[in-house]
């Protein structure tokens, strides 16, 4: 009966240890994964971890500023998000940071900041048919942001208040050559841009709706603008009234439309080293087709005949 007892007490014991020890593994960590009810699932010291054990609908959720040294394979075919809650994953590794095939995976709210600076070594390799969506993430380092120039038809689109092109290579995409296809879709976000911003092949394109595009040395900074302007802050119109006044859609915005009679109350303004260039580019009303102009004939000509009046800053 006490070899029976003291059997019990060893067993209520050793269980009682496990518990703990398990219990402290799936605290361990800096993801979170939760069910399409919300529900915690557990939480994991990589991404890779997490993402093993994401379903459809599951949300792996940021919990803190993490690092990772190796490539994580995103090649589940799921729908699932990760959430960066304003948090920033660090990968210091000299590989590809995140490895896209399949499924439709979501970003948002997360800074990916990726240390090498390697060729090649991009933040998302991307291959196969995945649909990839950033909504309010920021890429910092890296080679490219996006590289998809394998078989398949992948698709990207970045929205939200975005911010891409800071790698040290060709910035923001390649997309494919002649015998492959893909399409990144730019619907908002700040994007710096390198002399290779977007390398597409015949086989892919680049759809930009929205969005600020600035140069390496011309960041465009509101608090600077507003103070040239002698004004207290900007914001983005809604699509309906850059229609209204403009006669086109987001992402097809021209210089063009100035001589539109609706457009009689737009200010019109310019960066004075724009001003100073030799070429003027701008769409010609629509998001696919752009017009190249001398910077002279469009100040001395095109916007005298507008009877606009125009600002340098």
């Amino acid at each position: 009966m006490k070899k029976h007892v003291r059997f019990c007490l060893f067993a209520a014991l050793l269980v009682a240890l496990l518990g703990v020890t398990v219990l402290c593994a799936a605290a361990a960590g800096n993801y979170q994964v939760l069910n399409d009810a919300d529900a915690e699932v557990g939480t994991y010291a990589t991404l890779a971890e997490a993402k093993a054990v994401v379903r459809d609908n599951y949300t792996i959720k940021l919990l803190d500023d993490t690092t990772e040294t190796a490539n994580t394979a995103l090649n589940v075919n799921y729908t699932y998000t990760v959430d960066g809650d304003g948090h920033t994953i660090t990968n210091t590794g000299d590989v590809a940071f995140l490895t896209v095939s399949r499924g439709d995976v979501t970003f948002k709210d997360v800074t990916l900041d990726h240390k090498t600076t390697a060729t090649d070594k991009h933040i998302f390799l991307i291959s196969g048919s995945p649909t990839l969506t950033l909504n309010g993430v920021t890429l910092l380092g890296g080679y490219r942001d996006f590289n998809l120039t394998s078989s398949g038809t992948p698709h990207v689109t970045v929205t939200g208040a975005s911010d891409l092109g800071r790698g040290v290579g060709d910035r923001i995409a390649h997309l494919g050559n002649a015998s492959r296809s893909g399409c990144l879709t730019i619907e908002n976000g700040t994007f710096t841009c390198g002399p290779n911003y977007g390398i597409v092949g015949s086989g892919a394109k680049i759809v930009v709706r929205g969005g600020t595009f600035t140069t390496d040395d011309k960041p465009f900074v509101t608090r600077e603008f507003c103070g040239a302007l002698g004004i207290p802050r900007v914001s983005f119109a809604p699509a309906e009234k850059l229609k209204e006044l403009t006669g086109v859609e987001v992402g097809a915005t021209t210089i063009l439309s100035s001589v539109l009679p609706e457009c009689a109350p737009v200010h019109l303004v310019i960066d004075r080293s724009v001003a100073g260039s030799e070429w003027f580019a701008c769409t010609d009303g629509t998001a696919t087709c752009f017009v190249k102009i001398r910077t002279t004939d469009l100040l001395d000509k095109y916007i005298p005949a507008s009877g606009h009046s125009l600002k340098i800053i």
